[in-house]
């Protein structure tokens, strides 16, 4: 198995042992890659001291592979000889500090509250920033990767030095920029809060042709749109008239099938003649959109949460346990944990055509992400 070691002054020791290696035997190969005194050496897992006796093992301490173990020096710690080269992976800024980042039981934590995060937004961690999804599936690596944020975050402040530079200057407008914006966030958090969670989406329950289905309503698009699965699903294909062959735009495009002229939509009791514009590969059944809202005199009533067809029929819209999969809001939207400071946060449009996906697509916004992780931890 391979076990990895946290010295004092923040440098990483890697060791490939069988389980069934004695402890002492264990703690003098770590002594002489340290270069320290055996008797001095002390092994922790999660900040717990390991019990070395003369006959206890790897497997009698329940050390399993690929675990990150931390070492101390009691005593005076004198070196008996020069750490072997190449032994121990030094980090920039890590030389003489006796607190490299935090513990190693803190920075696991962290890296456990990563990986208990939905399969969605591992993910999209995957996707946006494959270096640091790579350094969450293994400890000693998300150690690695944690000593080269804090030294870059070094880095950064060490710039500061100079306030008569102007690249100096344009950061720290940078900074104060984004303390405002910090700010702002934090009243909206506190104050109106909703603001960050998903909004559930406006779904009716109608029936196309005799067939029940959940249409979308969307205010937003010009026409009435229908998947071909929907139309296949309610014996309508036989009617799209492909000569009005397209392409829609929007959040991405999509092909336009065709157009079914008329079908008979029910709402709520009443049915309405409505046009449908076919795409080829659209997600959601049928959406509803400003075409048929306009001309059949329809208001969305948020108040009362309903779809008022004409003077008289109101349709509810649908709870959010009664949504399709992949429209409800654990599906399409990735909120985020901690919020971090960045003005590089970007959106990205996800494949439900109204919603976006919260993302942290650059290194610095993980540092930052990072830095605030340590704090509330």
């Amino acid at each position: 198995m391979r076990l990895s070691f946290v010295l004092p002054d923040g440098r990483l020791i890697s060791l490939d042992t069988p389980s069934d290696t004695l402890m002492c035997s264990l703690r003098l190969m770590v002594s002489i890659e340290a270069g320290v005194l055996e008797s001095n050496t002390v092994l922790l897992k999660n900040d717990q001291r390991l019990t070395i006796g003369p006959s206890n093992t790897v497997n009698d301490c329940n050390l399993h592979d690929d675990d990150l173990l931390s070492v101390q020096f009691e005593g005076s710690g004198l070196a008996v000889n020069n750490p072997l080269p190449g032994s121990a992976a030094a980090f920039p800024g890590s030389s003489g500090s006796t607190n490299p980042l935090e513990s190693v039981s803190t920075v696991e934590a962290i890296r456990q509250s990563f990986l208990r995060l939905p399969d969605q937004q591992l993910t999209g961690i995957r996707e946006r920033d494959p270096r640091f999804y790579e350094a969450l599936q293994d400890s000693s690596a998300f150690w690695r990767y944690s000593q080269a944020i804090r030294s870059a975050e070094s880095d950064i402040d060490l710039t500061f030095a100079d306030t008569l530079n102007p690249e100096v200057q344009r950061r720290i407008e940078r900074v104060i920029r984004q303390n405002n914006i910090d700010r702002e966030m934090e009243s909206a958090m506190e104050h109106y809060p909703e603001t960050f969670g998903a909004v559930t989406m406006l779904y009716v329950a109608c029936e196309v042709n005799g067939f029940p289905m959940k249409a979308f309503v969307d205010s937003g698009a010009q026409t009435t749109l229908m998947s071909l699965s929907c139309a296949r699903s309610c014996n309508l294909e036989h009617l799209i008239d492909k000569r009005f062959q397209g392409m829609a735009y929007g959040v991405g495009t999509q092909k336009i099938i065709g157009r079914i002229h008329q079908a008979q939509l029910k709402l709520g009791g009443t049915a309405v003649p409505t046009s449908f514009i076919v795409l080829e590969e659209q997600q959601m059944d049928i959406m509803i959109g400003l075409d048929m809202l306009k001309r059949h005199r329809c208001c969305i009533n948020l108040a009362e949460n309903v779809l008022t067809v004409g003077d008289h029929t109101s349709v509810p819209f649908l709870p959010e346990s009664e949504l399709p999969a992949f429209a409800k809001p654990s599906n399409f939207g990735l909120v985020p944990q901690v919020a971090p400071s960045s003005d590089e946060v970007c959106y990205l449009p996800s494949p439900h055509a109204a919603c976006w996906i919260y993302y942290f697509p650059s290194v610095e916004c993980w540092s930052r992400l990072w830095s605030h992780c340590l704090s509330v931890i």
